[in-house]
């Protein structure tokens, strides 16, 4: 499956229920942003043919609900070099673009590395509570984004998976790394390094 076909593929897959949201489909603005950023990011790691995968548990809020890319926030792509003149695109509701915790932790580290690992999330849609606020996404919908991670990796040659937390490390039997958020960052930050071989 190759990049416009997968991009196809997601954009017509139904969340379980109404309590997720599918961040691939529909043609308002935002969907359309988040789209075309993930065709451009999919098709730019398949030139890098990325052997690692990190792998998230669902979209947060502040990041990849934006930007269409696991771990990636509206402030990264307009201030890593890995984006520049590519054409992405972010909404920018806010003055100064948004920022969010644990996207800003990896990028602080795989930024500085030649060989990025491919970013995804073991649940690539948006699930949320009562109140519009991240959830932990359900059995059903981990196994669901299991399918959807298959498609993807059909595209690519990955040798190594890392699970950000616990949710996908414990599906994919991956190894595991510390999620950044709740005091996790400085232990994920140095698993990542060690990974990727950054010396400082």
């Amino acid at each position: 499956m190759n990049t416009e076909e997968f991009i196809e593929y997601i954009s017509k897959v139904k969340p379980l229920d109404n309590r997720s949201i599918n961040l691939y489909k529909g043609n308002d603005s935002l969907t359309k942003i988040r789209r075309q950023n993930l065709a451009i990011y999919l098709s730019e790691m398949r030139k890098q043919n990325p052997e690692t995968l990190l792998i998230g548990e669902a979209p947060g809020i502040h990041g990849c609900y934006y930007t269409g890319i696991a771990f990636t926030d509206e402030f990264t792509i307009v201030t890593d070099c890995f984006f520049e003149n590519k054409g992405y695109s972010i909404l920018q509701v806010k003055p100064i673009p948004e920022k969010e915790q644990s996207a800003y932790a990896i990028w602080e580290i795989i930024g500085k590395s030649d060989k990025k690992p491919l970013l995804w999330n073991i649940y690539p849609f948006y699930p949320f509570d009562d109140g519009q606020v991240n959830r932990t996404p359900s059995k059903a919908e981990i196994e669901l984004g299991y399918a959807i991670l298959q498609n993807l990796l059909s595209a690519f040659n990955i040798k190594r998976i890392y699970g950000l937390g616990r949710a996908a490390s414990n599906r994919l039997g991956a190894d595991y790394i510390r999620h950044p958020s709740y005091g996790g960052k400085a232990a994920c930050q140095a698993r990542l390094k060690a990974i990727l071989d950054i010396k400082e």
